[in-house]
């Protein structure tokens, strides 16, 4: 069952309008899961300081996604990447693989020294995202904001793997993350909250942030692609 779920994963998608037809239909089932998520948040929570903290929480680590992760992916990595591929069709191969290394050991370093940075600077961070709040909300939303912030470095790895494989057609994977995402955090808000509360479904986030990433994996790996650290950067 494993193996063809990973097959499947593994399949080329060679046309364009096949590959938006794929994301356009889990984007839509993405949605519905993201309603379910957020009705069931509602009916099972209900307006509460909790409730307004982990929304708040939320703010700085979508930040640093949309700020540094996907501007990065977008404008800078897919255009080498491209290059690099014409590249190693002409047999450049050490360089092509060189060069996958160099862009994981660089964005990988960098992701996390700016989501430790944002650990060090949240209870400041938290006076601009949320000056209304009291002394235990404030703290509420420190720890929830400092735990999510393991989502957009995870986040930050899965479009990087991601750049790697929709240039090679691979699309399912990219396609289907979004909704493992939004069931990580449904587990949280069904499971995990009646044991840990708000900070259970704090946890789901993780969670489903942890499900996409790992869904990028197996297609890095049939394609011989998947990244390692280098000591030496070049990027040229």
């Amino acid at each position: 069952m494993v193996s063809k779920f990973i097959k499947l994963l593994n399949r080329d998608i060679a046309s364009i309008n096949q590959a938006a037809v794929l994301l356009g239909v889990f984007s839509l089932v993405s949605q519905l899961f993201g309603l379910l998520r957020d009705r069931l948040l509602a009916s099972l929570v209900g307006p509460s300081a909790p409730l307004d903290a982990y929304y708040a929480a939320f703010r700085v680590p979508d930040f640093l996604y949309n700020s540094f992760a996907v501007l990065f992916s977008v404008t800078v990595l897919i255009p080498f990447i491209v290059e690099y591929m014409e590249k190693r069709k002409q047999g450049e191969h050490a360089t092509f693989r060189h060069f996958i290394d160099s862009v994981f050991t660089t964005y990988f370093f960098g992701m996390l020294v700016v989501c430790v940075v944002a650990f060090v600077c949240m209870p400041a961070l938290s006076h601009i995202i949320a000056p209304g709040f009291g002394v235990q909300e404030r703290h509420t939303l420190i720890l929830f904001a400092r735990t999510m912030l393991l989502s957009p470095f995870l986040f930050g790895l899965s479009n990087l793997f991601t750049s790697f494989a929709q240039v090679q057609k691979k699309f399912l994977s990219f396609a289907l993350a979004p909704v493992l995402y939004n069931l990580g955090i449904l587990i949280g808000v069904i499971f995990f909250r009646q044991w840990w509360g708000m900070y259970g479904v704090v946890i789901g986030v993780i969670v489903g942030a942890l499900f996409y990433m790992l869904l990028q994996i197996p297609p890095l790996i049939e394609l011989a692609s998947f990244p390692g650290f280098v000591w030496r950067i070049d990027w040229a």
